[in-house]
Formats: structure tokens, C-alpha cells, sequence
């Protein structure tokens, strides 16, 4: 057998082709030689343990049925079996303890070595040698391979011993040469040795292609999570996962949103008179803190405009205060380029203008997925953006109805709205704080 025909397939991505040592069939890659002892070690664990029961059940059972008319004197006997009894209850106590596989099998190929001269010593006691010698050893082989399961290495090593008193038995004992003895013999030993080195080989490809699967499946799981992130980033957990479950349209049509535009005033002059990593660097903490007072208020980023931002609320999920939501995010909006003002001692005002009303919402987009909305909502809250006042929040009317129970809205002026005519337009006062109501 070639070195080339113990070549496992490459199963893991990005590593090189797995494969095993000509002579001991360990992996080449130590780590991987370290996991498969540890694991075939675990699995193996219970094939010794029935071994060594059967063993010593065999090995009490032979006591008493040889010493049934058997030319074989009772002291030997009890000598030989009560000690091979005693070695397989040895073996099921450290055998718990035997970790790895290389453990177990250097454990189990000695006590099989044990058994194989025990049973050689019993034929050459019982004065059958002639008779039992052939089937001593065979017996001793088989049980190495069918109940031990040794692996090569360790069933060759087992069987030396036993094979090397069988010969000096034989010579001692047979008055001529005896070819069919000693090639059953060895045909017995080789039999159990390549069945042993091919059953290793199978045993180590199976442990290769389970490894080979985990692994693809981890990675796949994690570039999965790594899509799903970047999806979430980008889309509304919903619509992330239906766009993950389905390529098809999504487009849905929602009564009732309430729809923010945010502008900061005067922006483009601004931006030629600072570096660009300063600018940078201001719209990115504006924006951010944007972002965290919407997911904590339960509303949507829609998109930034250069440096207009877009939020939503009431969509994907339904919300009944949605309207009220979007006026604290305003005010906190607000507030946030105040304090960005001072900090960085720039001339920094926003326009914020707010409009409730149905809207259609979908994904379009292929290489860049965008969600994004359309409708007369849309285009009403951005007038009342452009057309409102820096330092202030503009609304429509259906959104004052919606929150004047907790946010006064004074009446600012008559806008002209292409399609809707001529539409009354409102200032959201501040909510009153703590201080302000005792002063």
C-alpha cells in the first residue's frame, strides 16, 4: 500500500490535504492526531470495557471446563486463569483511566499478549499442545481484532510475544516439522494484523470526513452570521430575515408611519471650510448617536442623505405611539447638535421636520440592498425639513393630532404642498423639564 493511497481527502478549507503515516497510520498533523486519540479514545472506552467483562467471564468459565476431564493438574490451572481473571479486572480499572486511544491500546494489546501466552501455557500443561497450540493462538488473534479492536500498531506488538512462545513450544515440542500448524499460525496472525491496519484506516477516514463536515459546517455557520450581520446592519430584522429566506419582491404597504427627515443647516459651506477627517468625524458621532436614540426609542433607520438622515416609525413592526417616538427622537436630535456645536465650536443648527401618513416600504437593489420608502408621506415630511425652522421640529397636521396630548404644537404657518394645496404646518414646543417648571 502506497503513501499516496493513505491521502485523505483535503477536507478543510484553506488547509492542506490530510493524510497518515505509512507505518503507525497517525495523521500527519499533530493537532489533528492529538483530537482523533482524545475522541476515539472516548468512543473506544466502551468497546474495552465489554472486552475485558467477556474477557474475564471467558477466562472464568475456562477454569471450571477444563478442569473437566482435562489431563491438567489443578494448582497451574488455577495458577493461570484466576491470574489472566485478576489481569482483565486490572484492565477494566485502567481503562477508565486511559485518556487517549494510544493509552488504551498499549493497555489492551498487553493483556491480549498475556491472554495469548496463558493460552499457550494451558495447551503445553494440558500435554494437547499439538492439538490446542493452532487454536490458542487463532483464539488469542481473534479476540485481539473482533473485541479489543486493536489498532496496527498496537495488535502487532500484542502478538509477538505469543507468537515467539509458540514457536519455541513447537520446536520443544514436535518431534518433526509441522508446516500446516505454523502456517495456520501465521496466517491467523497476519489475518488479524490486516484486518486490524485496515479497519484503523477506515476508522481514521470516517474520523477525517466528521471532522471535515464540523468544519465546513462552522465555517459555513459563521459566514452565515457574518451575512446576517451585515443584513441587520442595513435592513430591519424582519426584513432581513425574510430577504435571508426568500429573494423575491418585498414590498409592503403600510396605513400609518410616521416619517422623520433631519438636515443640518448650512452644511455645505461648512464642509469646504473644514478638513475632511474633521468632517468625517462629525457627521459619523452625529449619526451614530442618531442611530442609538432610534433603536432605543423602537424606531427605523431609513437612510443618510449626504447629511440628512431619515428615520421611520411604525414600520416594519406596527407601533402605537410610533408618532410620539418620533418627536423625542427629534428633540433628541436636537439636542445632539447643540452639544456637537459647543464641543467642536461649530455653527451647527438642524432642521427637523415630521409627517404621519401611509407609505409603501420595500428592498430594492441587488449588490447594495437598500430598504426604503415611498409615497406622498415621504414627500410631505421633507418639506416640512426644508421649509422648517433650525433649532426646531416642523409637523404636519395629522402628525400634531397624534401628539399633542404630550407635545403642544403651535400653529407656524400655511405651506403650499404640490398635490395637497395649501396645509398648515406646526412647531412641536420643548417638553417642559424639571428645572423650567420650578423656575
Amino acid at each position: 500500500m502506497t503513501e499516496a493511497s493513505l491521502q485523505l481527502d483535503p477536507g478543510e478549507l484553506g488547509t492542506p490535504p490530510l493524510g497518515l503515516k505509512r507505518l503507525t497510520l497517525a495523521f500527519t498533523d499533530s493537532v489533528i492526531e492529538r483530537s482523533y486519540q482524545l475522541v476515539a479514545g472516548a468512543a473506544n472506552t466502551r468497546d474495552l470495557v465489554v472486552g475485558f467483562l467477556l474477557g474475564t467471564g471467558l477466562w472464568v468459565f475456562g477454569a471450571w471446563i477444563v478442569d473437566v476431564n482435562t489431563p491438567i493438574k489443578r494448582e497451574p490451572l488455577l495458577v493461570i486463569c484466576g491470574g489472566m481473571v485478576l489481569v482483565n479486572i486490572i484492565g477494566l480499572i485502567a481503562v477508565r483511566r486511559a485518556r487517549t486511544l494510544d493509552q488504551q491500546q498499549w493497555l489492551a494489546g498487553g493483556i491480549n499478549s498475556l491472554s495469548g501466552i496463558a493460552l499457550l501455557l494451558l495447551a503445553e500443561q494440558a500435554l494437547y499442545f499439538g492439538r490446542l497450540a493452532v487454536p490458542a493462538v487463532m483464539l488469542a488473534a481473534l479476540f485481539a481484532f473482533v473485541a479489543l479492536r486493536l489498532r496496527f500498531i498496537a495488535a502487532a506488538a500484542a502478538v509477538i510475544p505469543y507468537l515467539a512462545l509458540y514457536v519455541v513450544l513447537a520446536i520443544d515440542t514436535f518431534a518433526e516439522f509441522r508446516g500446516l500448524d505454523f502456517f495456520l499460525v501465521g496466517a491467523a496472525v497476519v489475518a488479524s494484523i490486516v484486518g486490524a491496519y485496515t479497519l484503523e484506516i477506515a476508522q481514521r477516514r470516517v474520523f477525517a470526513q466528521q471532522r471535515t463536515i464540523a468544519v465546513q459546517k462552522a465555517e459555513i455557520e459563521l459566514e452565515r452570521a457574518k451575512s446576517d450581520r451585515l443584513l441587520l446592519a442595513v435592513l430591519p430584522a424582519s426584513i432581513a430575515l425574510r430577504l435571508r429566506d426568500d429573494l423575491g419582491v418585498i414590498a409592503d404597504q403600510a396605513d400609518e408611519v410616521t416619517v422623520i427627515f433631519a438636515d443640518l443647516v448650512n452644511f455645505t459651506p461648512l464642509a469646504e471650510q473644514i478638513p475632511p477627517e474633521e468632517l468625517v468625524d462629525l457627521l459619523d458621532s452625529v449619526f451614530s448617536q442618531f442611530d442609538d436614540t432610534t433603536v432605543e426609542l423602537g424606531l427605523e433607520k431609513i437612510k443618510t442623505m449626504g447629511d440628512a438622515y431619515m428615520a421611520a416609525g411604525g414600520l416594519p413592526e406596527p407601533l402605537d405611539d410610533h408618532a410620539v417616538r418620533a418627536i423625542r427622537l427629534g428633540f433628541s436630535m436636537l439636542e445632539v447638535v447643540e452639544k456637537e456645536a459647543v464641543k467642536r465650536s461649530l455653527p451647527l443648527a438642524l432642521r427637523v421636520g415630521i409627517h404621519t401618513g401611509p407609505v409603501v416600504a420595500g428592498v430594492i437593489g441587488k449588490q447594495r440592498f437598500s430598504y426604503d420608502l415611498w409615497g406622498d408621506a415621504v414627500n410631505i415630511a421633507s418639506r416640512m425639513e426644508s421649509h422648517g425652522v433650525p433649532g426646531a421640529i416642523q409637523v404636519s397636521a395629522a402628525t400634531k393630532e397624534l401628539v399633542e396630548a404630550q407635545f403642544p404644537c403651535l400653529l407656524h404657518k400655511e405651506l403650499e404642498v404640490k398635490g395637497h394645496g395649501t396645509m398648515g404646518v406646526y412647531l412641536v414646543q420643548p417638553p417642559i423639564t424639571f428645572d423650567q417648571a420650578g423656575s
